[in-house]
């Protein structure tokens, strides 16, 4: 039986030929570094200004196809503005509180949040930010006082949950680690299933609320315009990185 590696080599293949690609086509591509921008808005802007020959690309996150509906000032549209080329990785939140809050289940800590108005601030690593939108589904959803406090970076969040300056934090997996040894208490994970890192925490769905879900993902965007031959040059280098990223 074919192995994953073998099933992408393939597809990537077969679209090569759709494409009318020969191997050779591409074999000039890349010849000089190519410049890689991280996701903000002056980045966007940049990439969608850039010559389309796959020597500019974006990492960007899931936070770009909720930016046109939550900030007028984003005159983006995710895939029309640009070429996408490759998903990289998922993640998704966790929701967790100081030890210090009386409330060791989700359940709890919405019950007391709403005995207590005002009493439960929750950072985030910034307005209209995944994290931010993970609690407020939770909040509409439930009711739940809870009171946003926005940071410039999740990091900072974290820090101040862990010191009690604020009682709760909406993380991501990668930030989540800060938890470890009690630091922080984690009530709840957004995503499809329990994270072995979080292997004994509930997911939002198992307690009752699949719609409070916030699954996160990296992606790789080029220019717009960007040639297909290249393009699919670049779908194959990124599937190519993505599993040895996951076979080592």
């Amino acid at each position: 039986m074919p192995n994953r590696r073998t099933i992408n080599v393939i597809a990537l293949a077969g679209v090569m030929l759709l494409l009318g690609l020969a191997p050779g086509q591409t074999e000039d591509y890349p010849s000089r570094p190519v410049r890689l921008i991280i996701t903000t808005p002056v980045g966007a802007d940049a990439l969608n200004r850039a010559s389309p020959d796959g020597y500019t690309l974006m990492i960007v996150t899931s936070e770009a196809t909720m930016l046109p509906f939550l900030k007028k000032s984003y005159r983006y549209d995710p895939v029309k503005d640009f070429t996408p080329i490759a998903l990289l990785a998922t993640s998704w939140t966790v929701f967790a509180v100081n030890p210090k809050v009386p409330a060791n289940t989700l359940a709890e800590l919405i019950a007391y949040s709403k005995a207590n108005p005002g009493r439960v601030r929750y950072g985030s690593g910034g307005v209209g930010g995944a994290l931010h939108i993970a609690v407020e589904m939770l909040r509409l959803k439930t009711g739940a006082d809870l009171v946003h406090v926005p940071y410039r970076g999740g990091g900072q969040a974290a820090s101040d949950a862990v010191a009690g300056q604020i009682e709760m934090v909406s993380l991501g997996l990668a930030s989540a680690r800060v938890a470890e040894g009690g630091a922080l208490r984690v009530l709840a994970q957004t995503g499809p299933r329990r994270h072995p890192m979080f292997a004994d925490v509930p997911t939002t769905a198992e307690l009752g609320m699949p719609d409070v879900r916030m699954d996160t993902w990296f992606g790789l965007l080029a220019p717009p315009d960007t040639p297909e031959p290249i393009v699919a040059r670049l779908v194959m280098d990124a599937a190519d990185g993505v599993w040895h990223f996951h076979a080592r």
